[in-house]
């Protein structure tokens, strides 16, 4: 898989995420995922075609073909900070940006549940 990423400019950090990870609001059911974090110049219309590229890319290797591959920049807080938390990074072409990716998934999970603590509280629904 680092070898897939490698070959693929655009991806900037790799992480592994084994399928019992995602728990609660799960993305990936009961498969292991590949989430991929694009670079910060990939416009958001990109996304799509990144992920469709390095799915291509990975059905070559025997054992990856069950494998889900998600791209972080536009998933949920609650996916992001669970990737960040649960996974294993396996690929990485700029600490910068990676870390800058890590720093924002696990604040913005935060603010989400700080959110979410407040409607609890309030008893109303968002």
């Amino acid at each position: 898989m680092t070898g897939v990423l490698r070959n693929v400019p655009k991806v900037v950090a790799g992480y592994f995420v084994p399928k019992d990870a995602m728990t609660g609001r799960s993305v990936s059911g009961a498969r292991p995922t590949l989430a991929i974090l694009a670079g910060q110049k990939l416009p958001q219309d990109g996304y799509p075609e990144l992920r469709s590229k390095v799915v291509l890319d990975l059905s070559s290797i025997v054992g990856t073909q069950e494998l889900d591959v998600i791209v972080l920049n536009d998933a949920s807080p609650f996916t992001r900070y669970n990737v960040v938390q649960r996974s294993r990074g396996i690929y990485c072409s700029s600490l910068t940006e990676r870390a800058a990716f890590e720093e924002v998934a696990i604040m913005d999970y935060l603010d989400v549940q700080a959110i979410e603590e407040l409607v609890r509280q309030d008893g109303t629904d968002v």
